[in-house]
């Protein structure tokens, strides 16, 4: 229930310029939330009309391309990415950890980083029946995405099945962006390369465990999700959504994204002991329930939230 506050529906191409352009027009504060040539074009009319422009970062393009070994995207998203940096007046990046990385990342534009968490539907989420009947141990999101680091955790998991003889299973859910699919190696892992989203809810809630090895994360949602939908969680220590668990402890995190010793054995303590409902009442609810994230993105601009949503 929000007035004066105007989103982007046209889909269009035509129709999206002049919506943008109107947009613009009648809006004194405008905030953008991805990389495309459209808010570029946002961004240089509100800098001719001096208008308010903010920037709600959900990712460092030129920062992943490197990660990711698409060296050949790092120029151009870095000259993108340059171009936003000094002609917002706000960058608000989706996590704390974000923020702090960015701030070192691009120190020329240190003091213009902020930080507001991500949001995520929880009332909806918390309402999905909890599953008894696991299909499978652990889920891995991503395919085999560099950042992500699956087939670490596939290594992990093989070292315990065959130390200890158990019979630990594992779905990998995501692109395959290798020539060969290395996942067919292990035979205990299923991979799917799509599903949609909620077949993927559904399955989060049928993993004992899912696992967040990425070596870059600026927030994390999915794994939130999958908290909240009734999983067990391990996540790497660069997974900006640590910053919304209260009660996270030492054994919930990978601290180095390559050592199958480490995770190995993590993997083993929370599927022996899972850590589920700890987890999920730590949950930060002040600063992801979408009210109050929206509250707390207009405060940090100066904005009262009641003049605008009921």
């Amino acid at each position: 229930n929000c007035k004066n506050i105007y989103f982007s529906k046209k889909i269009k191409k035509i129709d999206r310029i002049i919506e943008t352009l109107l947009m613009v027009i009648n809006c004194k504060y405008i905030f953008l939330t991805s990389s495309s040539n459209l808010n570029k074009f946002a961004i240089f009319i509100s800098k001719i009309l001096k208008k308010h422009v903010y920037y709600i970062m959900h990712g460092s393009l030129s920062y992943e391309d490197e990660i990711n070994g698409l060296l050949e995207r790092v120029k151009q998203d870095n000259k993108y990415e340059n171009f936003i940096f000094k002609n917002v007046d706000k960058i608000f990046c989706v996590s704390e950890k974000f923020m702090d990385f960015m701030k070192k990342r691009e120190y020329k534009y240190r003091d213009k980083f902020d930080y507001n968490y991500n949001c995520l539907d929880y009332s909806k989420l918390i309402k999905i029946p909890r599953c008894n009947n696991y299909i499978t141990d652990i889920l891995l999101i991503g395919g085999d995405m560099p950042r992500k680091n699956n087939k670490v955790i596939c290594d992990a998991i093989k070292k315990i099945n065959d130390e200890l003889s158990t019979n630990i299973t594992c779905t990998v859910v995501g692109k395959n962006y290798e020539s060969t699919n290395f996942f067919d190696k292990y035979d205990f892992v299923e991979y799917i390369e799509f599903l949609p989203r909620d077949k993927l809810m559904q399955l989060m809630g049928k993993s004992k465990l899912n696992i967040l090895n990425s070596s870059f994360e600026t927030f994390g949602l999915s794994i939130i999700e999958a908290l909240i939908i009734g999983s067990s969680i391990l996540i790497s220590n660069k997974v900006g959504s640590i910053g919304i668990l209260e009660n996270v402890r030492e054994t919930d995190i990978i601290y180095d994204t390559s050592d199958i010793e480490e995770i190995s054995n993590k993997i083993r303590l929370i599927l022996e002991k899972p850590n589920n409902n700890r987890l999920i009442n730590s949950i930060n609810l002040d600063v992801i329930l979408p009210q109050n994230a929206a509250f707390n993105l207009l405060k940090k601009v100066g904005l009262n939230y009641e003049d605008y949503c009921k």
